[in-house]
């Protein structure tokens, strides 16, 4: 049962990622040929490959960036239509969940959990803890520190 559910699962996976990739291609088509985008943008590259782990795994897929004829900055509209950031590489829903188990078990332990998501490395898991800051930790809060007044030490 536990090899069928496994199975399951991956297929469904499968299938939910080529549907996200259909979804971005069909989107970065309907941009190119936009009559409204012209206007305002022209093709500068295309064919970008973009890669982004997700809690079904990595998302590959080509798009388009254009330039502004207003400012002359290049701009992926794909991004912004899906609320991307640039450079960002790990979904929202994977980065809260990533952050979500570093909070309860170690780096590594976390990677493990979501190696299906294609996130390898524990500096990965590193970096997103130490951009959101403080954590709090399911172990309970940390002592107080001692405060003293003086410290005294012998020297010879």
């Amino acid at each position: 049962m536990d090899q069928v559910v496994q199975e399951t699962h991956e297929l469904t996976d499968r299938i939910a990622r080529e549907q996200i990739q259909d979804y971005v291609q069909v989107l970065d088509e309907r941009l190119r040929n936009s009559q409204l985008r012209k206007k305002d943008y022209s093709i500068e590259r295309r064919n970008q490959t973009k890669t982004i782990a997700t809690t079904a795994g990595p998302v590959v897929f080509d798009r388009t960036y254009f330039r502004d004829k207003k400012t002359n900055h290049h701009v992926c509209l794909v991004d912004r239509l899906l609320g991307l950031e640039p450079h960002q590489r790990i979904s929202r829903e994977l980065a809260s969940c990533l952050l979500s188990s570093a909070k309860d078990i170690s780096y590594q332990g976390t990677v493990e959990r979501y190696a299906s998501s294609g996130i390898t490395s524990r500096t990965t898991v590193m970096n997103l803890v130490h951009r959101l800051g403080n954590i709090e930790s399911s172990e309970g809060p940390l002592p107080q520190k001692k405060v003293v007044s003086r410290i005294y030490g012998n020297a010879d």
